[in-house]
């Protein structure tokens, strides 16, 4: 009973952060198998799930400072969260969550991820892929973010994508890059959020988490 008490007086945030906590002492293997339960395999093939899982697990990834299971943790935390809060459009969206830095850390090139991802997935990957030369740049935000707004499947991939990261911005040194991550999402994502949404709560509530961390330095 006092264990059903405490879940119904935490907020979906503090859920979040927990959840989030537990899941990062899971090995990647666990991670895999807590993303795709049987629950999702209804909608999912199983016979599509093993290919890309194949190819998840054997990409090599180039990342300085991160080892290649800790990078791939992530994609697959986005998953938890989007199918928690977007569940509808999971089974449509898991391969782009899965390979959305594709362009970034790893050498596939055009052929090999339309032949092993899809065409759309690959002109997904191109909306979603920063410049990175450009990302300070608030003209070139601007067009990027307007055509992510513009695809909606691209819309949910980036901004779960930015709630999870959220919850490491903290581990940043740069102050600086701090206000420019949190300015970033204010000026591009919070505006475009779902009012109605339970998503757009805990999202607003993460910033203000990060806000008053930054306060307390």
């Amino acid at each position: 009973m006092k264990a059903h008490l405490k879940y119904q007086n935490t907020n979906l945030f503090q859920k979040d952060m927990l959840d989030r906590k537990k899941w990062n002492n899971l090995s990647l293997e666990q991670l895999w198998e807590s993303s795709f339960n049987k629950e999702v395999l209804k909608f999912i093939c199983g016979y599509e799930l093993k290919r890309i899982k194949k190819i998840y697990f054997n990409l090599k990834i180039k990342h300085e400072g991160v080892s290649k299971d800790e990078y791939l943790k992530h994609p697959l935390r986005m998953c938890l969260f989007f199918k928690k809060y977007f569940p509808n459009t999971f089974p449509k969206a898991f391969v782009l969550i899965c390979f959305h830095n594709i362009l970034e850390v790893t050498d596939l090139d055009k052929i090999e991820i339309i032949n092993n991802l899809g065409k759309d997935n690959f002109e997904h990957l191109l909306i979603l892929t920063i410049e990175r030369s450009k990302q300070r740049s608030i003209n070139y935000l601007k067009n990027y973010y307007k055509k992510i707004i513009e695809n909606n499947i691209c819309f949910l991939v980036k901004i779960v994508d930015k709630y999870d990261n959220l919850f490491d911005l903290k581990n940043n040194k740069s102050i600086p890059i701090k206000k420019f991550y949190i300015n970033e999402i204010e000026a591009f994502i919070k505006p475009k959020l779902d009012k109605n949404a339970s998503f757009r709560e805990s999202f607003l509530k993460n910033i203000i988490y990060n806000k008053s961390l930054l306060n307390d330095k």
